[in-house]
């Protein structure tokens, strides 16, 4: 039975009210004071005892007012109208309050991660690169937990940022980064990050990479994710395709990558040839078989281009930049058509069409690995 919902009754001792004919009393909790009422018979007595008890059992508790059962029924409906209930409506909030109760400050979360990325390992650059766009926002939000800052605060900070859209999206993944740290810990109850807005690049002229800039990713990339890079930067392969590309598919005897039909966003198999750059990059990491893309290959190429510091990072950029300079480099767009899948050479001059100049195209696939000590030859 709900706490203060038992109900005593007793015979009447008050004189006073014996003249009046009432013989028991009821003795309960009502608005957290305690009531009794009298009755002339003791049957009476007993059903109001009942009512009352069953009432606390029904409503949680009989020191409820009646304002507050009402308030608390039209909560119940309104919740059950969008599939919820009183319970999870409560838990919920007490959780919030919880992770609010044991949060930590900004100036704190952004000194924790980083003390653990350095632990970790990473990459100078790669730290600094942490410290400047999370450090802006500790100045910004200066004081306040981090389960006290909302999505909807997140997304106006971005806008205010007053950047490219791309360095926006770049600040963007920190902050989610920042804020999935925090959620481990308990230091928040969800990521407020993550349903922020996401700028959008609007659609215009491809964005690719310079020769200098793909010479400093793959001096700067971990090991394991420079054939998969390469391929993409040399041979144009989707990110997708890329994933699923097993080294048994990689013939360096016939100078050809087969893209498989299951593979390939077409559908159609084919086969891309392999620049003589490339070869020079994949020969030293050459196997029989096995994935091509290492686990983790994403997050160790994003932490290559943040010690590149190649920080504005255009959508497919590896592809459309291969697409660019191979086009200049053989002016042949039927066979480029060939080697991205394309069915046709429409969008080969729609995009890419005198995007680069020729002496840049001829860098481009120049770029060599130096077999000394797998430094990029100078272009």
């Amino acid at each position: 039975m709900a706490l203060g919902s038992k109900c005593s009754i007793l015979k009447v001792t008050d004189s006073k009210k014996r003249e009046q004919g009432y013989r028991w009393v009821v003795a309960f909790h009502a608005e957290d004071n305690r009531r009794r009422k009298f009755f002339k018979r003791k049957t009476d007595a007993e059903d109001f005892a009942e009512s009352r008890e069953r009432e606390a059992v029904e409503h949680g508790s009989s020191e409820l007012s009646a304002s507050e059962r009402a308030a608390m029924l039209d909560l119940r409906d309104r919740l059950a109208s969008c599939g919820g209930t009183v319970r999870a409506a409560i838990e919920e909030f007490c959780a919030k309050r919880e992770s609010a109760a044991k949060s930590v400050n900004v100036e704190t979360l952004v000194a924790d991660l980083i003390a653990a990325k350095e632990r970790e390992g990473k990459s100078k650059r790669y730290l600094q690169d942490l410290r400047s766009r999370l450090g802006r926002f500790a100045q910004d939000f200066e004081g306040r937990t981090m389960a006290d800052i909302s999505t909807e605060e997140i997304s106006e900070w971005l806008h205010e940022l007053r950047v490219t859209p791309i360095t926006e999206v770049n600040y963007r993944r920190i902050i989610v980064r920042a804020f999935n740290f925090a959620e481990k810990r308990g230091f928040v109850q969800s990521n407020a990050a993550i349903e922020s807005e996401k700028v959008k690049v609007i659609p215009g002229q491809v964005g690719i990479l310079e020769p200098a800039q793909i010479a400093a990713l793959l001096d700067a990339a971990d090991e394991s994710v420079i054939p998969s890079l390469a391929i993409g930067a040399f041979a144009g392969l989707r990110r997708a395709e890329i994933e699923r590309l097993d080294w048994s598919e990689i013939d360096l005897d016939s100078n050809l990558i087969e893209v498989t039909a299951a593979k390939s966003k077409s559908a159609r198999r084919r086969l891309v040839e392999i620049s003589p750059n490339l070869r020079e990059w994949l020969l030293p990491h050459r196997k029989l078989a096995g994935k091509v893309d290492p686990p983790g290959a994403r997050e160790r190429a994003e932490e290559a281009r943040e010690r590149a510091e190649i920080h504005d990072w255009p959508s497919n950029a590896l592809r459309h930049s291969y697409a660019s300079y191979h086009l200049v480099e053989h002016k042949d767009a039927a066979r480029l058509a060939l080697e991205l899948g394309h069915v046709n050479s429409v969008l080969i001059f729609a995009n890419y069409r005198e995007v680069v100049k020729p002496k840049d195209a001829a860098r481009w696939w120049a770029i060599m690995p130096d077999d000394s000590d797998r430094k990029v030859i100078a272009i």
